[in-house]
């Protein structure tokens, strides 16, 4: 009897020791077995946004060894912001980089992040809008996610300006009274039909064309999101109201997110928020 207890005892050991080598083998072997991950990433042509992204594409690659790359695709060719999020949320494209209203109008949430007046320095902005310990911040993150929409950051798109063609000069309230003007969602109608404009609904493709045949009389939006409809030559006054302030946020589809390790997500939210610490419009 002796004797058959120590034979168990012994396997036991063995056993135990063959377990604890296999662990230690497969926790230090720092090898990712997942296949690599590509993103496709589309946004508006607008050429900042493609500076930030190309610059966090090589990084992401680099410090991933490849396994997880960015293909980049021309600015514009999927349509505009509010077209681009409603495709990551549906995961028929996988990243990109949008205006925060925008992005609230395609995916239902966040629409609120458009409302005027909670944010009306560039102080404040950084302070409730950017920083990631922000109540506003958080509550973006936590609404995106809940329809499949992850966050990877968010950039200063400025606040919303109201340009104006035509050589209409726009100095009082008494000159602006009549001035018909593009704004991009119900929240900017309100603003300026209270101010004294009559506003009209109108996608940023169709923006050029309408300021060229006088259908326009100006357009609301960020300077930078101005530049990018080709516009600006059509510009002779600038508004700035400092009413309405707006982010623009790097977005990836969840489903996607969730195919990369944990270690190659922090890698790639880390070449995100670098590229867009810098990025202001």
């Amino acid at each position: 009897m002796k004797k058959v207890i120590a034979i168990v005892l012994a396997l036991v050991m063995a056993l135990s020791l063959a377990a604890c080598g296999g662990n230690g083998n497969s926790n230090n072997s720092g090898e990712q077995s997942a296949e690599p991950v590509e993103i496709s990433f589309c946004s508006i042509n607008m050429p900042l946004r493609y500076t930030a992204i190309e610059a966090a594409a090589k990084e992401i690659e680099e410090k991933t060894n490849g396994q997880v790359k960015l293909n980049i695709i021309a600015g514009g060719v999927m349509g505009a912001d509010k077209d681009l999020a409603e495709a990551v949320m549906l995961g028929s494209l996988g990243m990109t980089f949008a205006a925060d209203a925008m992005i609230g109008q395609a995916t239902g949430t966040i629409g609120w992040v458009g409302l005027p007046g909670y944010v009306s320095t560039r102080d404040e902005a950084d302070k409730y809008y950017l920083s990631e310990n922000s109540a506003i911040y958080k509550e973006c993150d936590k609404e995106l996610a809940a329809v499949g929409v992850v966050r990877l950051g968010v950039a200063d798109a400025g606040f919303r300006t109201c340009q104006i063609s035509n050589k209409k000069s726009c100095k009082t309230l008494a000159e602006v009274k009549g001035l018909k003007i593009r704004v991009a969602d119900d929240t900017g109608y309100d603003l300026y039909e209270q101010i004294g404009f009559i506003p009209t609904n109108m996608s940023g493709a169709e923006v050029l064309t309408a300021m060229t045949q006088g259908t326009i009389d100006g357009v609301d939006n960020s300077t930078g999101a101005i530049a990018a409809m080709g516009v600006q030559d059509n510009m002779y006054d600038l508004i700035e109201i400092n009413a309405v302030y707006g982010g623009a946020s790097v977005i990836v589809n969840q489903d996607l997110w969730n195919k990369i390790s944990a270690d190659n997500q922090a890698i790639v939210k880390a070449a995100i928020k670098s590229a867009l610490a810098d990025y202001t419009t």
